[in-house]
């Protein structure tokens, strides 16, 4: 049986003109395959979310994620999306 991936991203700000992403969600996607929630932090004074992590742990993943949402017709450069072929 085939994994559904399901990815998440919540704005409760949609009145203003910046988007403001509150958490994420993700589900069968890299390496995330239980769901995952992350809370952004939404306070005015120390509006930053620092994601940190041992090498593997989805800090890249979470990078794509966002990369694929808001650019969906763009191919993203970096050297996580890109395959080698050796033969």
């Amino acid at each position: 049986m085939k994994k559904e991936t399901k990815i998440r991203l919540y704005n409760m700000n949609m009145r203003k003109p910046k988007i403001i992403f509150t958490k994420l969600g993700l589900e069968n996607f890299g390496s995330f395959f239980k769901y995952n929630e992350i809370n952004f932090s939404t306070n005015k004074n120390k509006n930053v979310t620092l994601i940190t992590g041992k090498i593997g742990s989805g800090k890249t993943t979470i990078f794509q994620v966002f990369w694929w949402v808001l650019f969906p017709e763009e191919k993203s450069n970096n050297k996580a999306n890109q395959t080698e072929t050796k033969n």
